[in-house]
């Protein structure tokens, strides 16, 4: 089946590679089950953004561990996801994806919380590293269910409220992990112990869809043909290259609007609000015009969109550049997200899925895990402007190239 095809009939393309029953409708689209996958996916939104207020007292209450430790609270957890999510996406596949996702977030909820009562950085390392594996688990699964419980236009607008509440999400625990902050550190890993209270509710809304897990585990896997593996490759190289350069955002906008502008905490607060919540509204954008749209240009016009971001930061002698630099940057991500995981979902047997957003998620990681070596070798220390502006183009290049070429790439996968 062509690209084409497959953008244009996505419920037929769904139930040719999904053999189970269709499932009732009430049950699919419930709304207690669709809150139970936003809220199972705000979980990791909240691991993201939950210490970053709190790093400050971190560092000081761990005096005697080294700054790369003391970051590793921070990064370790991505980390874990990017090794563990293959695992994860085999185990959602061959044990079922409620079961896992049930784990995960009992994992999650302890794993997480265990830094209230760290003592000591390896305490507080290895709680880091089960809530990174916990997290792997959950995003598969979650990306998972939302596959099987969707087809065509449903499916495109409930990825697009996904990427949507998580914006909004990330920004609000942000606020609240701030505020924990300040009654002191430990309570920030308070937070964590919310997936708990989620069990009771994601036990009861999610079901398992397709066969059983005994029929499943009895059955040959089917083989991955070479237009599977084609477009498994291209969404991990989009979904890693795009974090990668988005990166830049959260690590550098801060130094650059402190340096040339000579901005507050409060401004750069605002500035990545503005993308926040720009975002969300490219995001909800996407949720209803998913199915009517190419998924290769539109992914290459979201990449131009961000590449003309960075490069209007670069040239910015002004703050109001900026803001509006994030309003399209914002735009880019809001849409090219749900765009990039659509059109992998859409080609994925169900049999693999697990196995392919597993595969996902851990390029989406990797590229927000190199991103600062990445940048650390381009010398953001001494040319931050330069290299905003050299990303800037190079993300349009890129962008261009899969609009120009669109026929070409279509034919390959």
């Amino acid at each position: 089946m062509s690209l084409s095809r497959q953008q244009e009939s996505p419920a037929l393309l769904h139930s040719e590679t999904r053999p189970a029953p269709a499932l009732p409708r009430a049950r699919q689209e419930g709304r207690l089950l669709q809150g139970s996958l936003l809220s199972a996916g705000m979980l990791v939104v909240m691991a993201n953004a939950s210490l970053s207020p709190a790093l400050p007292e971190l560092r000081a209450a761990f005096s005697d561990a080294s700054d790369l430790q003391v970051r590793m609270i921070l990064t370790l957890p991505a980390l874990a996801i990017v090794l563990t999510s293959p695992f994860a996406g085999w185990a959602a596949d061959r044990f079922g994806r409620k079961r896992l996702l049930i784990l995960s977030a009992l994992v999650y909820g302890l794993a997480g919380a265990s830094g209230y009562l760290a003592t000591d950085i390896g305490m507080m390392l290895a709680g880091r590293g089960l809530l990174g594996m916990s997290m792997a688990g959950l995003m598969t699964c979650v990306s998972t269910l939302v596959v099987d419980y969707f087809s065509g236009a449903s499916r495109a607008r409930f990825m697009g409220l996904q990427a949507a509440v998580g914006g909004l999400g990330g920004g609000f625990f942000l606020v609240l992990a701030g505020v924990l902050a300040e009654t002191g550190w430990q309570q920030t890993f308070l937070m964590y112990l919310v997936a708990l209270l989620l069990l009771p509710f994601l036990v009861t809304s999610l079901f398992e869809p397709g066969r059983s897990g005994a029929t499943r585990s009895a059955e040959k896997l089917p083989g991955i043909t070479a237009p599977l593996w084609r477009l498994a490759l291209f969404t991990f190289l989009m979904v890693g290259f795009n974090q990668a350069v988005f990166n830049l955002v959260p690590l550098q906008l801060p130094f650059l609007l402190r340096t040339r502008f000579d901005a507050t905490s409060t401004e750069n607060g605002l500035m990545i609000g503005v993308l926040a919540l720009f975002f969300s509204l490219g995001a909800l954008v996407y949720g209803h015009l998913g199915t009517r749209v190419a998924h290769i240009p539109l992914a290459g016009a979201s990449l131009a969109l961000m590449g003309g971001s960075y490069v209007l930061v670069a040239l910015a002698t002004e703050s109001a550049p900026v803001y509006a630099a994030m309003v399209l940057c914002g735009l880019s991500l809001g849409l090219f997200m749900p765009n990039i995981q659509l059109m992998l979902a859409n080609g994925a047997p169900q049999a693999l899925r697990g196995r392919l957003m597993g595969g996902y998620s851990a390029c989406l990681y990797l590229g927000q895990f190199v991103s600062p070596l990445a940048l650390e070798a381009m010398g953001t220390g001494t040319a931050t402007a330069v290299v905003w502006l050299n990303l800037g183009f190079v993300t349009l290049l890129a962008g261009a190239i899969l609009v120009l070429l669109r026929s070409q790439i279509e034919r390959l996968i």
